[in-house]
């Protein structure tokens, strides 16, 4: 990403401030408005007003808005990345427990991030995403990490890893793009703590049953559900 050469430079008041500060501030403003609205509908004026600067200063950082939600995106890549690296050494169920507890903000406009981009492509045409190379790399990780609890013993092998991480990211960022059946069909609202816990239960319930022991619990009361007079012995 390279600046605008022939954007007007800020005014000697705006140089005076640290411009560090002044282009997160940016960052991070934009990153609420692409989540709220989406690219398309993202006005570079609001996001002068809202971060307190004035238009010229952000084409001046960024060069265009283009520019500026590829910022964002790279923003937010490195801060799932950070968050991934987190959990990469966990169990399973402890990562699954983290990931869907986890309310915080940059979680929760990713996701909506991702729901907007979703909807404003046609990725199945060749649309080229951006920043797919390093998007790529970032949700491989997440298959990794599948990957490993498969070597850990954890998951049943014979599971896709690629197919059971699309499955989890579509259940973490399904309640956010519809937030109206997540609250018929639970009578919970998907950014409460208690949705969380009972999204978090559910996982930790799902995974187990295919892990060792679990799926021999398992077996077990299937055994017993086809033939309940033979398991009484």
């Amino acid at each position: 990403m390279t600046k605008r050469k022939d954007a007007e430079k800020p005014t000697s008041g705006e140089e005076a401030n640290d411009s560090s500060s002044k282009d997160q501030r940016i960052l991070e403003v934009a990153a609420d408005e692409f989540a709220a609205v989406g690219f398309a509908a993202v006005r570079i004026d609001k996001i002068a007003a809202l971060a307190k600067c004035n238009k010229q200063l952000i084409y001046y950082y960024f060069g265009s808005k283009e520019n500026l939600y590829e910022a964002v995106l790279a923003k937010m890549v490195e801060k799932m990345a950070s968050y991934w690296a987190e959990t990469e050494n966990l169990k399973l169920e402890d990562t699954l427990s983290y990931r869907f507890a986890n309310l915080s903000r940059d979680v929760e406009r990713w996701r909506r991030l991702l729901i907007w981009e979703g909807l404003e492509i046609d990725a199945e045409d060749g649309d080229e995403l951006r920043l797919q190379e390093v998007r790529a790399q970032s949700v491989g990780r997440q298959t990794e990490t599948i990957r490993r609890a498969q070597d850990r013993g954890e998951i049943d092998p014979g599971i896709d890893p690629a197919m059971l991480t699309l499955f989890l990211t579509l259940m973490a960022s399904g309640p956010a793009a519809f937030p109206q059946l997540t609250r018929m069909i639970t009578g919970d609202k998907p950014n409460s703590p208690e949705f969380a816990a009972r999204q978090n239960k559910f996982f930790r319930t799902l995974v187990h049953p295919i892990t060792g022991a679990g799926r021999l619990e398992r077996d077990v009361a299937l055994d017993e559900e086809k033939d309940p007079v033979n398991a009484e012995h």
